[in-house]
């Protein structure tokens, strides 16, 4: 049996070992997919909205392929001018297809418009 000392080393050693495997990425802790798939979103869209360079660092963040090229259709509809430049960086086959087609048809990207209203 180990003696205190001992004991508190193996401790603080696993202590230790959990909080390296933690993350901080609050939105790695959300359990349903679509709210964890928002967040992440949300979180590279905050900094993208005012111009901060750090929004690829944020993107590179999120965990795997097909999340960061979700981010990227998105951003890609929110912004169609930059569009084909956030497209180049798709990293999955079926994100690059649909990414054509979102840079294809930039309209769908724009609100709706009413037709103007004629006189009598």
């Amino acid at each position: 049996m180990p003696g205190p000392v001992a004991a508190r080393c193996l401790l603080a050693t696993l202590a230790l070992v959990l909080a390296c495997g933690e993350s901080s990425d609050p939105c790695t802790g959300i359990g349903d997919e679509v709210q964890r798939e928002n967040c992440q979103f949300e979180r590279v869209a905050a900094l993208f909205e005012r111009g901060d360079a750090r929004w690829r660092e944020q993107l590179q963040a999120v965990p795997s392929a097909a999340s960061r090229d979700l981010v990227r259709l998105r951003l890609a509809i929110v912004e169609p001018q930059l569009g084909p430049a956030i497209c180049a960086e798709v990293e999955t086959a079926p994100a690059k297809a649909r990414c054509q087609q979102v840079v294809g048809r930039p309209h769908l990207a724009s609100p709706p418009q009413l037709p103007p209203q004629r006189r009598p």
